[in-house]
């Protein structure tokens, strides 16, 4: 009897524990578009998935728990630099990041060998608001100030990238990165309260005059920054699909179709993508 308690008790343990450590398995959103890995035109599929889902996911996509990405909000920045001619240390925080969606997409590709989607856009202008505290200095200036800022990014083109993979448990899986290619003009608008008008315009005025030398000693940081803001927004949505459902072998039959009429979701007058296939192939 005690024999039969312990296989018992062993069977429920086994069964526990496997239970805890099977990943949730989430069935794809039906109104997202994705492409087959064996489409010849893959990159053009790609170059459609991309567009459709940014419009679907920008301000928000309940169905896979996103939160809105235009704006972004109450996201944290990191920016440092410590070798002349700029030496800083800025922390911001509740900052929103308005305007990424309003892209133009120049290509997309897929790496099949590391496994890196990524999407090189030009952003004509991009916003950046909240609180920040910066100590160091520029060109020998000292700089120590707190308060609220306004940044506008004009002539932005950048890479944007997205690493997958086959497990969601992987450190590496969903992890977002960015590389500034070009840039064509930085404003900032710095309001310090504890600072009277003209201390408040010499501030400004030594930033903006100054802004590419800025930019050049920032961008690793920012880059960094950027990183981890998207990584952590995307989670939601990286952390429930692995690469063998961003990129499935649908087989021969696939045929993605546009209609017109938006009314109906569920159906392929909806204005979404409707994916067909006669079948699933694990990722070779």
């Amino acid at each position: 009897m005690k024999t039969s308690y312990k296989i018992l008790l062993f069977c429920a343990s086994l069964a526990v524990t496997i239970i805890a450590f099977t990943p949730q398995y989430y069935l794809w959103p039906p109104t997202l578009m994705r492409c087959s890995r064996r489409d010849p035109e893959l990159d053009k599929c790609l170059l459609k998935a991309t567009e459709f889902a940014i419009s679907k996911i920008a301000k928000g996509f309940s169905m896979v728990g996103l939160n809105s990405l235009d704006p972004l909000r109450n996201a944290k920045l990191t920016l440092a630099n410590d070798r002349w001619p700029v030496s800083l240390a800025l922390e911001a925080d509740h900052i929103s990041i308005i305007g990424p969606s309003n892209v133009h997409i120049r290509s997309v590709s897929f790496d099949e060998r590391t496994s890196i989607y990524t999407m090189q856009g030009f952003h004509q202008s991009l916003r950046v608001v909240g609180n920040y505290r910066v100590r160091g200095s520029i060109l020998l200036f000292p700089l120590n100030s707190a308060g609220t800022f306004d940044m506008e990014l004009s002539g932005t083109l950048a890479n944007h990238t997205m690493k997958l993979t086959g497990n969601v448990r992987d450190s590496t899986h969903g992890q977002v990165g960015v590389k500034l290619l070009s840039l064509n003009n930085v404003r900032v608008s710095l309001r310090d309260p504890s600072l009277g008008t003209p201390a408040n315009r010499a501030i400004n005025r030594l930033v903006n005059d100054n802004w590419k030398i800025v930019s050049r000693a920032l961008t690793a940081s920012m880059e960094r920054s950027i990183h981890d803001i998207y990584t952590a927004a995307l989670n939601p949505f990286t952390s429930k699909y692995t690469i063998y459902d961003f990129f499935p072998d649908f087989g021969d039959q696939v045929n993605v179709d546009y209609e017109q009429d938006e009314d109906n979701e569920e159906t392929e007058e909806s204005g979404q993508p409707v994916v067909s296939y006669t079948y699933f192939q694990q990722w070779k």
